[in-house]
């Protein structure tokens, strides 16, 4: 979501008897939101490592999706390993792997959907304890962590987050990260790249880890704060 308000200034209207319009400034009088769309113009910055057949670039280009996908936000997943990606097994430590995505510009990012990883029998390779880092520029030195206060549906309780396990069904939905308890989420406003880094996974870190999906919506943002509409 993206939030607007408007201001008028005094003086800036009259009426029919030539009174002027007192104004009003901030944003308790006329505010409103405007919902993120699907930022479909995401690519794939650099990850840790894949193995063969199960590319990272599996994670963002909605193959395997059974419905929605494809420049929706939402729909469910099969549990095609080929459809996803896994990070080497033979690159220690596999389980604590991780993938950047470039939003191509700086947005405001409203929704995080994931699908872990879902192949059938497998699943315990997902993620589980997951750091999220954001940069709102295209340098990877100015990661910040994004911390969570622990009330969170998808909260581990230890200041990140929680990625749940997949189903294994073939009309795997999939979850969104609860981003209401983060402690500093005013660092979502402006993001340029985003990095998803497992700690561990459902399998006591043994074997790899990965993703079926990942989505985003939100809306572009190029400035600190909130516009704001003046009529003068």
């Amino acid at each position: 979501m993206t939030g607007y308000y408007v201001e008028i200034e005094a003086s800036a209207v009259k009426d029919e008897s030539n009174n002027f319009f007192a104004g009003f400034a901030g944003n308790p009088t006329w505010s409103f939101t405007t919902a993120g769309t699907f930022i479909s113009t995401v690519s794939l910055h650099s990850f840790s490592s894949q193995y063969t057949g199960r590319s990272a670039v599996d994670a963002l280009n909605n193959n395997g999706f059974t419905s929605g996908g494809s420049g929706n936000l939402g729909g469910t997943h099969n549990r095609s390993a080929g459809d996803m990606w896994l990070t080497n097994v033979v690159a220690p430590p596999a389980w604590s792997g991780n993938i950047i995505f470039d939003f191509s510009d700086t947005f405001k990012i409203d929704t995080i959907r994931v699908w872990n990883y879902n192949e059938n029998n497998l699943s315990s390779e997902g993620m589980k304890d997951v750091e999220i880092w954001v940069s709102k520029t295209t340098n990877t030195e100015d990661f910040v962590l994004l911390n969570t206060n622990g009330s969170g549906f998808t909260d581990n309780g230890s200041g990140i987050f929680l990625f749940t396990r997949a189903d294994e069904t073939t009309t795997y939905g999939g979850f969104n990260v609860d981003l209401s308890s983060g402690t500093n989420s005013s660092k979502l406003k402006l993001v340029r790249l985003m990095m998803i880094h497992n700690t561990s996974n459902y399998q006591n870190n043994t074997a790899g880890t990965g993703l079926s999906e990942i989505q985003f919506s939100g809306a572009i943002n190029r400035a600190a704060s909130g516009t704001i509409f003046k009529f003068d």
